[in-house]
């Protein structure tokens, strides 16, 4: 291990796989994204900034950069995507642009990879994808919000349904139904995709205004549409579903969740080196805390609510598909107790399994629905303040937005022993766990009182529903 010292420093993994299969509510988003991205529809063409500082005011019109970005499939093989950036209107490529797409050209190079450089730090990934830089801004009001109340709804401002980028100017991918449910939900693709594999906006369906032109906050309506969402997915935890809210990395006030394939690339190159079988449901960091601080069964056990010991206030709700109706309410009621702080909530669906956990094959019905919903002070961590930290980062995935970000993300040296001692209190914390910690809600142990109350008190009405039916 000594010689090890000297070494220099790590260069970034980098992972490939090809298309993975994944359905929402029996809709085959994966061959749908596929079709996009052969009809050239997971692009974006954006003016940015040329001198790209976050800081300072717009640049005037002729630092501009027009700049044409997206998804292709690779030459190589027609059932992969990968990433591609070119600049509009002029030979001369900016410095910026080129750079990007030196770094896209070398991993592509080798078609056994894909575009994507990560780095580990034990559960934590940070993974980097150069196209996320060339976002479209934030809805007004919402960059750095420390509340989740978002502003008053505005259609005229709702960049969903008004102006250039309004989602019926693209191609719905398809509209979700759940199969014995009034859930209709509308799925369009994200052009500025975080995985290179498919990334889906989901929203309560468009053909009804009234009900669902609305701002970015979760009602109980959509507590339960997401769960009864999550647990259509097949195979089961193939899909990741994930929430925002404002204050919490969203930027765009119109009420959505996204969609994306799980376990994400770093996950499934890890699996490969590892042999240990990471599946979608327990890839991520938060998905594999050992540790709980407290717990609350809800419904006679039906509803398990964990508080885990993980660096974000994080509480874990499970239920088997024929609660889902009762963990959307817990969910609710649980959401009460924290006002209007910043939150994100995560929704995998897992089959069931036999005491070794081995899947038991005729699991269609007793499969289960794990949601982690999770409670903040902000958006941004001093730790990287160029980064807004969303659901992903709040499951243990970070999207770092240039190599600078996925350096400072990086494990410090030595900060994990090599035999693997992961005694919480001795061992100094990595960059990601940093931060996370920094954004958390901070008085937590107090918050899970409040939640545990507002649980307690969703039980004692369930008791009475049951005996007046009994």
């Amino acid at each position: 291990g000594s010689a090890m010292a000297f070494a220099a420093p790590s260069k970034p993994k980098q992972s490939s796989i090809g298309q993975p299969d994944y359905q929402l509510a029996s809709l085959d988003l994966s061959q749908k994204w596929l079709e996009l991205v052969r009809n050239g529809q997971v692009e974006a063409t954006v003016e940015v900034p040329s001198n790209n500082d976050d800081g300072g005011d717009k640049s005037s019109p002729e630092e501009m950069l027009r700049v044409r970005y997206g998804v292709t499939l690779s030459k190589e093989d027609e059932n992969k995507c990968q990433e591609f950036v070119v600049q509009v209107g002029t030979e001369q490529h900016h410095e910026n642009i080129r750079v990007i797409n030196e770094t896209l050209a070398q991993l592509q190079s080798d078609p056994s990879t894909t575009s994507v450089q990560y780095e580990m730090d034990g559960d934590f990934v940070a993974q980097l994808q150069l196209v996320r830089t060339l976002r479209p801004p934030p809805s007004p009001g919402f960059a750095g919000s420390t509340s989740s109340e978002p502003p008053p709804y505005d259609e005229k401002t709702d960049s969903f349904v008004a102006g250039p980028l309004r989602l019926e100017l693209r191609p719905m991918v398809g509209t979700a139904k759940v199969p014995g449910t009034n859930i209709q939900y509308d799925v369009y693709h994200n052009v500025s995709p975080a995985d290179s594999r498919g990334h889906f906006l989901l929203l309560p369906t468009l053909s009804l205004p009234m009900l669902n032109w609305r701002g970015q906050k979760f009602l109980p309506t959509d507590f339960d549409e997401m769960v009864h969402l999550a647990s259509s997915v097949r195979p089961h935890g193939s899909l990741f579903l994930g929430f925002n809210s404002v204050g919490a990395g969203a930027s765009q006030n119109h009420i959505h969740s996204h969609a994306w394939p799980s376990p994400p690339l770093p996950f499934l190159n890890e699996q490969e080196e590892e042999d240990s079988p990471c599946k979608g449901w327990n890839c991520y960091a938060v998905s594999k805390v050992k540790s709980m601080i407290d717990f609350y069964d809800l419904d006679g056990g039906n509803i398990e609510v964990t508080y885990l010991k993980y660096p974000l206030f994080c509480v874990q709700f499970s239920a088997s598909k024929e609660h889902l109706d009762t963990l959307s309410k817990a969910l609710y009621f649980a959401s009460g107790a924290f006002g209007d702080a910043p939150y994100n909530i995560g929704f995998l669906n897992r089959p069931a399994m036999d005491d070794d956990g081995n899947i038991v094959d005729d699991s269609e019905d007793d499969s289960f629905v794990d949601v982690y919903l999770f409670v903040r002070s902000k958006e941004i961590s001093s730790v990287l303040p160029s980064l807004k930290l969303g659901v992903s980062e709040a499951m243990g995935l970070f999207h770092a937005q240039s190599d600078k970000e996925l350096e400072i993300l990086k494990a410090i040296p030595g900060t994990r022993d090599e035999a693997g001692t992961e005694d919480d209190e001795e061992r100094k914390k990595g960059p990601m766990e940093q931060a996370l910690e920094d954004i958390s809600y901070e008085a937590r142990d107090e918050l899970w009182g409040a939640m545990k109350a507002m649980l307690i008190g969703l039980d004692s009405t369930l008791g009475l529903e049951e005996s007046e039916l009994s």
